[in-house]
């Protein structure tokens, strides 16, 4: 964990996964982690897979956006989809042309005619 945090602050862009069964400490050993970070400038996200989310496409990545963009389970899809853009300025202006892929990510109605017309072979990830 501490690799992957010195190499993050290096500038080299970091992803973590952590796979053991259940009851062998997985979230001690964040919740560990992340009080070790309590000094430091840091934004620390976590996803989580859980068992009856197999079926459901992108969870860990929708859960770690949801927790990024602070968006709450009562939120209105206007809120969302506000907290989403809002969201990806913060990171890059830029990112507003990737603003429909997001929403569709949270299953929302965008207006974005575009997606619509994408062919789903062509957006469905090789395996």
């Amino acid at each position: 964990l501490w690799d992957c945090f010195e190499r993050s602050r290096e500038g080299k862009g970091q992803a973590l996964s952590i796979v053991a069964e259940a009851g062998l400490g997985k979230s001690r050993v964040l919740y560990e982690f992340r009080k070790s970070l309590a000094n430091e400038e840091v934004t620390f996200l976590e996803g989580r897979c859980v068992s009856y989310g197999q079926n459901i496409p992108y969870l860990p990545a929708i859960d770690i956006l949801k927790d990024n963009f602070r968006i709450d389970s009562d939120d209105r899809q206007e809120e969302i989809q506000e907290k989403v853009k809002s969201g990806l300025r913060q990171i890059d202006a830029e990112l507003d042309q990737t603003l429909p892929y997001f929403l569709e990510l949270f299953a929302l109605e965008n207006g974005f005619e575009e997606l619509k017309t994408i062919d789903p072979e062509a957006s469905t990830p090789a395996r």
